[in-house]
């Protein structure tokens, strides 16, 4: 009896099992296709496939690395604070803030990021891998602690900053991990390669969507935001986080009449590409952050098949920074690369024979190009003197709190008195654009202890990487190199633009900074098991 009974029950649990699963598969089917869109769930089932590799791949970390690298460009994000406050809300109070942050936004980047740090945070607890945090990353924690008590104390909206403090506790986080996770040359290696894939693509749609005439009005990953395209003001669309612009014939706030082409000025009405970024600064930021590192490896390549692949990344790259029309953003990349130059000699990866005839060559392209480069920083002659107007307005914010500073995020609220002068004797003002400094609205946003700490710690970044380039093996030497010169550009640019308005480019920013310190790491390693006499293989493309 005992026997019949046992299998008796094992066939009515099995049975019982099946159709629980049938009724939970038809359950999520039926969820699928009532809740979900066809982009969502899209997403979700590309997610799935990308987990298949990892099983198969020699080291799942760096698959997961070149996953999460390439997905920085990608500006795709969920918006999950509409039941906290409208963007539209915060835009029409206050202002588009410089960061382009106006909700808590979940970015493809953060999905990838959260499903590799889960499992280190899991090691970590379980001591069974040791957090390695440097003592300049206590810079930044004293930052964060600084722009919230600022943010406390004076800021007209709490809300965004909060959403800010977010973005950068997030960014310092990927961070952390990555100084203590990227410890191997194929590592190095997929992070190089998707760098130069997420160039590829953005500088790609860049171009494309420049001959299909689409401007500025217009992002194709627009639509895959919760929050569809609205009017706020006659002739205005809004799109969360996107960069508001005087180029985009706004309403003049405070007056009844339109910035039109009078007031921007002849060649104002050129068409600007932005790609698949919700703003053509973002593009040409990347470009210019990253160019410097194509063109190192283009230097050091060591067979033809090598120089083909970088100089055409490199052509693809400075064909969309010059799409984007960024005057700030073509100066930011002159002066990066000129630094690129001098810290590729002074390191040894450009070699004397090559530096000089380079030079000559770059000095005789920019004399040739200067009829072409005036009428190029012609263009839009009525932005360009707005800028000042809005200077203008944002030193009378910063002199509200010169001390403490406005609040996180709140730069551009700060400029709503200041604005308001200028438009009541006559001059036309766009009423949500920012001031476009960055070191003008850091400045303003946390005072001077927060813009002390805030350069500081990325000014050590750029000195472990010069330190580093001394001892650094001739494989990496180009990635270091071309990271300092595309700092040097980004650093430029900043002076009149806001180039860490984008996620892409805030990213990347990071993503920079944290293999800064992972190649010093890495060296340190290298320089105890060299007398192994272990050779490695290159790295990079």
């Amino acid at each position: 009896m005992v026997s019949t009974a046992r299998p008796a029950a094992r066939f009515l649990l099995t049975t019982l099992g099946i159709v629980v699963i049938g009724v939970l598969a038809a359950v999520a089917t039926d969820v699928a296709v009532t809740v979900l869109t066809p982009v969502k769930l899209a997403f979700i089932l590309g997610g799935v496939a990308l987990l298949i590799p990892t099983m198969v791949v020699k080291d799942p970390t760096a698959y997961w690395l070149f996953l999460l690298v390439l997905s920085i460009p990608f500006d795709i994000s969920k918006l999950l604070s509409l039941w906290l406050v409208d963007p539209r809300t915060l835009v029409d109070l206050y202002g588009q803030p410089a960061s382009g942050t106006t909700a808590v936004e979940l970015y493809l980047t953060d999905v990838v990021l959260i499903a590799m740090l889960l499992p280190w945070l899991a090691r970590i607890c379980l001591r069974r891998e040791k957090l390695y945090f440097p003592k300049i990353a206590y810079l930044f924690v004293f930052y964060l602690a600084w722009a919230l008590l600022v943010s406390l104390i004076n800021a007209e909206s709490f809300y965004l900053a909060i959403f800010e403090l977010y973005r950068q506790a997030l960014y310092f986080l990927s961070f952390v991990y990555l100084i203590n996770n990227v410890a191997t040359r194929l590592q190095f290696r997929s992070a190089i390669w998707a760098v130069f894939f997420g160039l590829i693509i953005g500088a790609g749609t860049v171009i494309i969507f420049f001959e299909l005439g689409i401007g500025t009005e217009s992002s194709i990953f627009a639509r895959l935001h919760d929050q569809a395209v609205t009017t706020i003001s006659q002739g205005q669309a809004y799109k969360p986080g996107a960069k508001t612009s005087y180029n985009d014939n706004l309403t003049l706030y405070g007056t009844g009449r339109r910035f039109g082409p009078a007031d921007r000025g002849q060649g104002s009405e050129i068409k600007r590409s932005q790609g698949m970024f919700r703003h053509p600064a973002i593009p040409a930021s990347l470009c210019g952050l990253t160019l410097p590192i194509v063109l190192a490896y283009l230097i050091a390549a060591r067979n033809n098949r090598d120089r083909t692949l970088c100089f055409t990344v490199f052509v693809l790259g400075i064909t969309a920074l010059v799409l984007t029309f960024s005057r700030a953003g073509a100066i930011g990349l002159t002066v990066g690369t000129l630094v690129f130059f001098a810290v590729g000699g002074r390191s040894g990866l450009i070699s004397r024979r090559v530096l000089i005839p380079g030079i000559v060559a770059l000095a005789m392209a920019f004399a040739v190009s200067i009829p072409l480069l005036l009428v190029y920083f012609g263009t839009r002659p009525g932005s360009f003197l707005m800028r000042f107007y809005l200077f203008e307005a944002a030193l009378q914010g910063y002199s509200q709190h010169p001390i403490l500073g406005v609040g996180l995020n709140n730069g551009t609220a700060a400029m709503k008195a200041g604005r308001q002068v200028l438009i009541d004797i006559g001059i036309p003002m766009p009423r949500t654009e920012s001031a476009d400094s960055f070191y003008l609205v850091l400045l303003t946003e946390i005072g001077p202890l927060g813009f002390i700490l805030f350069f500081l710690f990325f000014g050590k970044i750029v000195m472990i990487a010069l330190r580093a380039m001394r001892e650094v093996a001739t494989d990496l030497k180009p990635l270091l190199v071309g990271i300092v010169a595309g700092l040097a550009s980004l650093a430029t640019q900043g002076l009149a633009d806001d180039p860490l308005a984008g996620h892409a480019v805030s990213g990347t920013l990071w993503l920079f900074a944290a293999l800064i310190v992972a190649i010093a790491r890495y060296i340190q390693a290298e320089t105890r098991s060299s007398s192994t006499g272990e050779h490695a293989a290159p790295i990079g493309p």
